[in-house]
């Protein structure tokens, strides 16, 4: 893990795993999400598992925003479970994650480019990253895309294809996310402006 963290967050997230015995792993890329936490059950250890493909400092707030879910355990237990099911993510997660970014918020740790997105994020944190979009972009600018591209790059009707292989075409925006049409089916899907897609050509058969 610590190969996979910026050498300035080591001193501060090392000792966030010394309250207690937590497994952790890391994985392949889940496109439905960055990483999770499973509470401790059936006297298993709880349980965290961040995505491998994320770059250096999305692994690092994807890991704290875990973290702060093993911190909640804190509390009595049967209270904890009972606020995890039935919001993970409420006004105690994120009094929590706050508390434990708070050290992280510096130039030491985050490059500016990166470091007024998450300030601001950090003012009221959401359940994914990716439903930010302007610390998403930030966070992008240090992906290896590997041919990607992000989707507000493509022009008015471009083609492109996602993770799965499905061919869209993008049309207009409509506030904070672009209508696309797949290809296949015609039916109309809202995509993130900085989702990550592949772009491909008018040509390519379905």
């Amino acid at each position: 893990m610590s190969a996979r963290l910026p050498v300035s967050a080591l001193e501060t997230i090392l000792p966030y795993f010394s309250e207690y015995p937590v497994h952790f792993k890391i994985v392949r890329q889940r496109h439905s999400k960055l990483g999770d936490f499973l509470a401790a059950q059936n006297g298993n250890p709880p349980r965290i598992t961040i995505n491998g493909n994320l770059n250096n400092y999305a692994f690092l707030i994807t890991l704290v925003h875990e973290i702060s879910h093993l911190h909640g355990t804190r509390f009595e237990k049967k209270l904890f479970a009972s606020k995890l099911r039935s919001n993970p993510h409420g006004n105690q997660w994120k009094s929590d994650f706050r508390q434990l970014m708070n050290p992280l918020l510096t130039p030491v740790a985050f490059p500016d480019s990166i470091l007024h997105s998450l300030i601001r994020y950090m003012e009221n944190p959401r359940a994914s990253t990716n439903s930010d979009p302007e610390l998403s972009r930030s966070l992008m600018q240090f992906d290896n895309l590997s041919g990607e591209i992000h989707l507000e790059e493509l022009s008015m009707d471009a083609i492109f294809r996602i993770h799965n292989g499905k061919l869209f075409q993008k049309k207009e925006r409509l506030r904070k996310r672009y209508r696309c049409v797949s290809l296949k089916d015609g039916k109309v899907y809202l995509i993130s402006p900085v989702a990550t897609v592949f772009p491909s050509t008018p040509s390519v058969s379905v």
